[in-house]
């Protein structure tokens, strides 16, 4: 089958073939377009076909089930793995694979919105050491009033034209979340330790895969 880019440009002499052209290549599409949505109906009537067959939905939801309380066993049962942090059994292996280190939440208590919240608190009591009395602080402008001091304030700065400041800073929109690719930098560059961390809900800790093997060693994804 030739490809679009080998095939040669046809010749057109005038508006009058260009318009000839132009019609062909509606009607070819027109053509092309119904077999790709008949193509597409057959192989949506076949999908539901082979689904409903052979339970492929409640089977996936069955595999997800299972992989997840398999993982959370294997989880509070680490002291079990031996060299390589695998598991052999007789019906397979489970292994813990690890990566690049990550920012994750120091426990599941610590939610999310948690973390948020204590950076938030964290950040107000930056800006109530520089005379900024931020009452109940909110994500949002406390965060940007504190990066808006920390890059155009003097340190000698009156403290009520620091509080105007701010409270321009206010107006800047953001998205309140936890920048963990910053939590990562900060932490290699020795700004926060382990300490500060687990004080604001965080940890530093490699990224982990629960890998789960066959017994021939191939992996069940």
């Amino acid at each position: 089958m030739a490809r679009k880019n080998d095939l040669p440009l046809i010749p057109i002499k005038d508006w009058e073939h260009f318009s000839c052209a132009l019609s062909g290549l509606i009607e070819v599409d027109a053509l092309v377009a119904q077999a790709d949505a008949r193509r597409d109906a057959a192989i949506a009537r076949l999908t539901t076909t082979y689904e409903e067959k052979y339970c492929l939905n409640e089977r996936r939801l069955r595999i997800a089930q299972l992989r997840k309380s398999l993982e959370v066993f294997a989880d509070a049962h680490r002291d079990d793995f031996g060299e390589g942090k695998t598991r052999k059994l007789d019906t397979g292996s489970v292994q813990w694979r690890e990566g690049a280190p990550a920012c994750k939440q120091l426990t599941r208590a610590w939610t999310w919105a948690k973390i948020l919240a204590a950076v938030v608190e964290a950040c107000a009591g930056i800006l109530r050491t520089v005379g900024i009395n931020v009452g109940k602080p909110d994500a949002i402008s406390t965060a940007a009033g504190v990066v808006y001091i920390e890059e155009h304030c003097p340190r000698d700065l009156d403290p009520e034209l620091v509080m105007r400041l701010a409270g321009r800073a206010q107006l800047i929109r953001l998205k309140a979340e936890i920048d963990k690719e910053a939590a990562l930098a900060l932490y290699r560059d020795g700004c926060l330790s382990d300490e500060d961390l687990a004080a604001l809900g965080l940890r530093i800790a490699p990224d982990e895969s629960f890998i789960i093997r066959r017994l021939d060693g191939s992996l069940v994804e």
